[in-house]
Order: C-alpha cells, then sequence, then structure tokens
C-alpha cells in the first residue's frame, strides 16, 4: 500500500525510473514494429520468388505436352466422327434426329481422357448454330456462340469466344483457386458430307495433375520453411536486442542515483526550512525573515514570502483599525436604532370608538418609514404613515425631522392639508440641499361625529373596507410628496369620509407591495388586495390580520434580502376585541 506522504526525493527518484521504463517501452515496441514490417516485406518477397519459380516449371511441361495434344486431338476427333456418322446414316441422314441423341452421348463420355468431368467437352454442333449432342445435356440446343452468357462452364465459353478455325488450338485459363494458369487444347472437326462439326476440347493439366500436385506441394513446404528460418532468425535478434534495453535501463538508473541526491538536497532543503516559517507564521508571528538563498527560483521564493510577512503585519494593523471603526459604527446605528424606535409609538389604541396596530420592519438598523398616532384633544385622533426617500442614516433622520414637523404643526389647525402645506413649506424653507422628501398620509378622526379627514401627499392610495365588505382602494387622490417644489405651486387639498361602525382603513409603504422573489416578480397590490380580503374577519384582532399580510409578503420574497423597508398600519372603527 502506498504511503499517503512520499518525500519529495522519492518522488523524483520513483518520476525518474518511470521515465525509463517509458522510453524503453517505445523504443522497444518501435523496434518491434519495424522488425515486424521488415519480417512481413521479406516473406512476401520470398513468397512471390517461389511462385515465379514453380509458375514457371508448370508452364514448361505445358508447352512440352502441346505436340501430345496435337496428335491426340485430331486421331480421337477423327474416332469420334466415324461413330457421329453412322448414326448419322442411320438416322436416315435427319439432323433432327440426332439432337439429343443418347448413344453418342454415352460415345462420347466413354471417350479416352484423364478426369473427363475436368478435362473434356465434347459438342456435336449442326450448322455452326445449334449444339445437338454434348456430354453436358444441357447445353444441347443452343447456340454455342451465345454460351458465354449460359455461365454452364467458364472454360467452355472461353473456347468458343477464343476459337478461330478448323485447326487445332489453345487458349490459357487461369484458376484463382490454385493460382495456376491452365492451357487448354481443342479442335472444330468437320464431318465430310455433311453439316455436323464435332467440338472436342482436353486440358492439357489433367495429364500433368499429379507432378503440378507433386509441384504445389514442394512449394508450399519451402514456403512453410521459408517463413520458419527467418521467424527464428527475427527471434534471436529480438532476444539480443532486450537484454540490450534492459542493460542500458540499469546502467541509466545507477547513474542518476547521485544526481537525484544531489537534485533533491538543493530544492528540498530551503522549501523544508521555508515550510517550518510559515508554520511559524501561522501561529501568527508576520515578523519572521529568512535568507534569501539557492537558485533564483528558490530565492524569488523566499524573497516572496518575506514581503508576504511584512505585508501582513501592515494588513493586520489597517483590519484592526476597521474593525474597530466598524465596531463604533455598529454601536451608533444601535443606539440610532433604539433611538428611532422610541420615536414610534407601540401602545396601540383599542377603544370602544376605534382601534389601531401598526408595525415597522426596517431593510438595515434605521430606516426612513414611519407611523404615528397621537390624540390632539379629547375628540381629535391623529395617525399618519410616511416613506422618506433612500435608507440607512440620512433617511432616518429626515424622518425624524417629518415627524416632528407633524407633531408642531398639527397644534395650529385640526385640517390634515393645511398642516401638510405648513409641513411642505417649513422643508423647503431650509432649501433641502439633500434632495430628499418623503412621502405622507395624514388622519384626523373625529370620534364624536365620526368624520375623518384626510390628505395624501404621493403616498400609496390605502385600502378600505366599509362594515366588513370586500377591501377595495379608495382615497385615490394625492398630491406630490413632501420636498418636492413644482415651481411653488404646491397646494395640498384634505377630503372628508364619515365612518361606520367596522370600517377598516389599511396604510401600508411600497415595501409591501414591491417585495421581489427570486424571478423578480413583485407581491403587487391585487397580491395584497386579496391576502386583505381572505383575512378581514371582524372577528379577527388587527394584530393577527397584520401578520398575515407579513407571512405573505415573506411566503412571496422567500429567501430574497428585504429590499426595502416594510410598514402597515391598520385602523378599524367600532367597538373591537
Amino acid at each position: 500500500m502506498i504511503p499517503k506522504k512520499i518525500k519529495f526525493r522519492t518522488k523524483i527518484f520513483l518520476l525518474i525510473i518511470f521515465v525509463c521504463i517509458l522510453l524503453t517501452a517505445i523504443l522497444s515496441l518501435t523496434e518491434t514494429y519495424l522488425d515486424y514490417a521488415y519480417k512481413k516485406k521479406s516473406t512476401k518477397i520470398a513468397d512471390q520468388c517461389i511462385n515465379e519459380i514453380f509458375e514457371w516449371e508448370n508452364n514448361h511441361f505445358v508447352d512440352r505436352l502441346g505436340s501430345f495434344a496435337e496428335l491426340y486431338l485430331k486421331a480421337e476427333a477423327k474416332n469420334l466422327a466415324n461413330e457421329v456418322l453412322k448414326e448419322y446414316v442411320k438416322s436416315g441422314k435427319s439432323y433432327e434426329a440426332l439432337k439429343g441423341n443418347i448413344l453418342l452421348r454415352n460415345t462420347f463420355n466413354n471417350s479416352e481422357g484423364i478426369d473427363k468431368t475436368n478435362s473434356v467437352h465434347i459438342d456435336l454442333i449442326y450448322d455452326k448454330k445449334t449444339i445437338l449432342v454434348s456430354i453436358h445435356p444441357e447445353t444441347e440446343g443452343k447456340d454455342p456462340d451465345k454460351l458465354l452468357k449460359t455461365g454452364v462452364d467458364k472454360r467452355i465459353n472461353a473456347w468458343y469466344k477464343s476459337i478461330k478455325n478448323t485447326d487445332v488450338q489453345y487458349f490459357d485459363y487461369y484458376d484463382s483457386k490454385s493460382n495456376l494458369t491452365y492451357r487448354l487444347y481443342g479442335i472444330l472437326y468437320v464431318i465430310p458430307d455433311t453439316k455436323l462439326i464435332l467440338s472436342y476440347i482436353i486440358e492439357i493439366n489433367s495429364y500433368i495433375k499429379p507432378l503440378s500436385a507433386h509441384l504445389i506441394a514442394e512449394r508450399d513446404s519451402l514456403k512453410e520453411g521459408t517463413i520458419v528460418a527467418l521467424s527464428d532468425s527475427y527471434e534471436g535478434i529480438q532476444v539480443h536486442k532486450l537484454y540490450s534495453l534492459i542493460i542500458s535501463v540499469v546502467v541509466i538508473l545507477l547513474l542518476s542515483i547521485p544526481l537525484i541526491l544531489w537534485l533533491t538536497t538543493s530544492i528540498t532543503k530551503p522549501i523544508t526550512t521555508l515550510r517550518n516559517e510559515v508554520l511559524k507564521m501561522g501561529k501568527g508571528n508576520f515578523n519572521i525573515k529568512i535568507a534569501e538563498t539557492g537558485t533564483v527560483e528558490i530565492a524569488d521564493l523566499m524573497h516572496s514570502f518575506n514581503s508576504l510577512g511584512k505585508d501582513l503585519v501592515e494588513y493586520t494593523l489597517k483590519l484592526e483599525k476597521e474593525v474597530a471603526l466598524r465596531e463604533k459604527l455598529y454601536a451608533e446605528l444601535e443606539v440610532a436604532r433604539t433611538i428611532q424606535e422610541s420615536l414610534i409609538p407601540h401602545d396601540f389604541p383599542n377603544l370602544k370608538e376605534f382601534s389601531l396596530y401598526a408595525k415597522l420592519i426596517p431593510a438595515q438598523n434605521v430606516g426612513g418609514d414611519f407611523y404615528d398616532f397621537f390624540f390632539i384633544d379629547k375628540d381629535h385622533f391623529c395617525f399618519a404613515i410616511g416613506d422618506v426617500s433612500g435608507k440607512g442614516i440620512p433617511a432616518a433622520i429626515f424622518m425624524a425631522v417629518t415627524r416632528t414637523l407633524l407633531r408642531a404643526k398639527i397644534n395650529d389647525s385640526l385640517n390634515s392639508a393645511k398642516i401638510m402645506n405648513a409641513m411642505n413649506n417649513e422643508i423647503l424653507k431650509e432649501n433641502n440641499q439633500s434632495c430628499m422628501f418623503v412621502t405622507l398620509f395624514i388622519g384626523i378622526l373625529n370620534i364624536k361625529t365620526n368624520e375623518l379627514d384626510y390628505c395624501n401627499a404621493g403616498h400609496n392610495p390605502p385600502l378600505f373596507s366599509h362594515c366588513n365588505e370586500r377591501f377595495d382602494y379608495a382615497f385615490s387622490s394625492k398630491s406630490c410628496p413632501l420636498g418636492v417644489d413644482i415651481i411653488n405651486s404646491v397646494a395640498y387639498k384634505s377630503e372628508k369620509i364619515r365612518l361606520s361602525p367596522g370600517d377598516m382603513l389599511f396604510l401600508y409603504t411600497d415595501g409591501v407591495t414591491e417585495a421581489e422573489n427570486k424571478n423578480y416578480d413583485l407581491f403587487s397590490e391585487d397580491r395584497l388586495n386579496e391576502v386583505l380580503n381572505d383575512n378581514k374577519d371582524k372577528d379577527k384582532d388587527l394584530a393577527t390580520i397584520i401578520n398575515k399580510v407579513l407571512e405573505s409578503v415573506q411566503a412571496h420574497a422567500k429567501n430574497m434580502e428585504q429590499f426595502d423597508d416594510i410598514t402597515i398600519l391598520l385602523l378599524r372603527y367600532g367597538s373591537s376585541k
């Protein structure tokens, strides 16, 4: 089993061994392939030479037998012609009676010859156009010139294609199976006083077949002996080469050991030193310096290590300052968050005339959303909800200013529009160099007359439910947000409505309807309306309804980070739980 950690020196040694073995294998495979190709080529050349020699011997014997074939064909054809003439006279000199004559066919089949099936072919032809009798009955009645298309015997086809006159002729026929060329001799013997011609073909090879077989056997034996001799010779060469390769590998390995020792020592020693210093640095000691010696690469590595230690010291000091500053800032933000929460009322009224509940969830430690409610006097109750542009500390400061202005100006008038105009004038009078603005909805409820005086400065339209009926968007009239000066022409107007027992007014900021999911789909005003109508039961307390809305918003956004402050205020007129 290979250990998990192997020393560098061992790795170098193993690498050199692997390279030597790989080179040996490549050289061995290359030589083996070249030897195989050379052996194959030599065998092919030897085989070709042997075939040419035996082809020449075979043709020599065939040429010698040509004279014998001429004498034999003439004599045998004459004898068969006499037999045909007898049958012709016996049949009343009827050519048609000779067609398919069994006696003549048997005579042809019993003619002298060796291996009749393959070596002899005899046809009796009428008027050069019709075969009357043949040792191949399937050719009888056919035109000899068209035998090439019948496919009965390729040799017969070749004979009728090449014949030119009635003398003894020969032609060569190549047999692909035995890889030998055979010579065939033939004669067209004209029977006197008739329109009959006797076609007689013999294959000389039949007469010398035993000799040819002997020659083929000798050829194959010579081929096999040549291949065996070549194989033995190549095997001896291969063994010698293998021994040479093994000796070369061993010599290379022995000579490489001193090189390995020197190489590993020069590399591993400074690296080991560097490793030990890195372990010390990992424990927090960044003021370490090591000697920049060794090869160029090792010296550069040591220099980089020394520079790293110096940079880490500087970075650590800078990081400590930043952490301290962030901790201070976080503490200040916590104080700001506590102050902002203290500005928002949490003692929600639950009276026989009306009840109210609100909730604020900032996107950061502090935010620009706010709500407020308070009694102006014993008969008038003021509530408001606002959304400052921007986020963080600037928005929180502007929110505090807006709340302070609201409480300051409410004492001058009970008309929501006059209060809104007075607040806007104060904001614009300060020049508003930050160009911040706030959307604001103010409502003043007269608990004796049930009359609600309200004014909307660019805020989201509230949802209103009359006598526990469906929620719907109402009070759609609205003006510009506070802090926006459109050529000094902004004039806010108030509206009035008389409330009935069971009426509910739902106020919210855009952090509710613009909450996004991972597909960037907004929660939307339609979803908000649907959730409210599903939970508007008059027996439910206001906190439960608001929590249901917040749960739906969170289910829509899932794990998406809250982008904007979320504020909700819900007012119910009449007795409540």
